[in-house]
């Protein structure tokens, strides 16, 4: 059934339920060493909205989640939710619509660059992060994480396409017959 034959009130409540299991997989993160794992896991949440109704109720879905997740989530994850993992993989469906693969990947290279520069500022601000948190990089640990990011940020992209695969085989056609 396309999304267009779902009801407004099973699109509502999809959306709801998925904001909030985004917002407790971010919630999370309170858990020692998943402070980057929680806020991606909760962007593959946003993403089964958007694979089951469109790319209108994945953004609000996302936008709940976000508000909640920057009110309870520990700070660094809920910044990283709402400046990159929450929205990347909305923008990634549109991005791969292009017809080019170069500037697709130049925009979603674009993308997370930007995004992680943002994360960085808005961590300076909120819990004082600074260079000397780099240790003994220094001055240049800032840009050597960020370009080790980009190594996983691919890796990350590439996982995306697993998962969505996966739920849209595997999964999908059963959440078709329940709604």
């Amino acid at each position: 059934m396309p999304a267009a034959d779902m009801k407004q009130n099973v699109k509502i409540t999809l959306s709801a339920l998925m904001a909030a299991l985004a917002t407790i997989m971010v919630l999370a993160a309170y858990f020692p060493y998943v402070t980057y794992a929680a806020p991606a896991l909760g962007g593959c949440v946003v993403m089964l909205v958007l694979i089951e109704i469109d790319v209108r109720w994945a953004f609000g879905a996302f936008l709940v989640s976000s508000v909640l997740s920057l009110l309870f989530a520990e700070r660094e994850a809920g910044i990283l939710y709402v400046c990159f993992f929450g929205f990347y993989p909305i923008v990634k469906a549109l991005f791969e619509k292009l017809r080019s693969r170069v500037l697709e990947w130049v925009l979603k290279l674009l993308t997370f660059n930007a995004a992680m520069l943002l994360v960085y500022g808005l961590l300076s601000l909120v819990i004082g992060l600074g260079v000397e948190e780099f240790g003994v990089l220094g001055k240049y640990g800032a840009w050597i994480f960020l370009a080790a990011g980009n190594v996983v940020f691919v890796l990350y992209d590439f996982a995306l396409i697993r998962v969505a695969s996966l739920y849209i085989y595997r999964i999908h056609p059963k959440i078709r017959k329940i709604l």
